[in-house]
């Protein structure tokens, strides 16, 4: 597992004072960015060096509480099925002690240039077995 710790922006919010919907997957993608910069695996050398790119084939999000501006959150993320060229990831946002939200997405490696499948990165790899959940 890997935990990400931030809060719930004013701006994440609706008009009704509670986390606007869409707003979890931009919470999700700054977690997952972290999490690839401690697997040295940062998104600059992604867009510039790695020969690669992990774009994003599905995403959902179960939402079980409301979240509001000012909460504090944890992300807790796991990698829970990965092969040579794909994996998912699952991101539990908790609030306190109450499970907030349940998002996943599905990554594919492609080559940066021939926009195929390649094998995922050493490093990327180690990183999301040590994550598995």
């Amino acid at each position: 597992m890997f935990e990400h710790r931030t809060k719930i922006f004013f701006e994440d919010t609706d008009a009704a004072g509670v986390m606007f919907y869409a707003k979890i997957f931009n919470i999700i993608h700054r977690a997952y960015e972290i999490f690839l910069e401690t697997a040295d695996f940062p998104i600059s050398s992604i867009l510039d060096s790695a020969g690669v790119i992990l774009p994003i084939l599905h995403t959902e999000a179960s939402y079980k509480a409301p979240l509001r501006a000012g909460d504090n959150i944890s992300i807790r993320i796991f990698c829970v099925e990965r092969n040579d060229f794909k994996y998912k990831l699952e991101y539990q946002v908790y609030t306190k002690d109450t499970l907030a939200v349940i998002a996943r997405t599905s990554h594919i490696c492609l080559g940066n240039a021939s926009r195929e499948a390649v094998l995922l990165p050493d490093n990327l790899r180690n990183a999301l077995d040590h994550i598995k959940g």
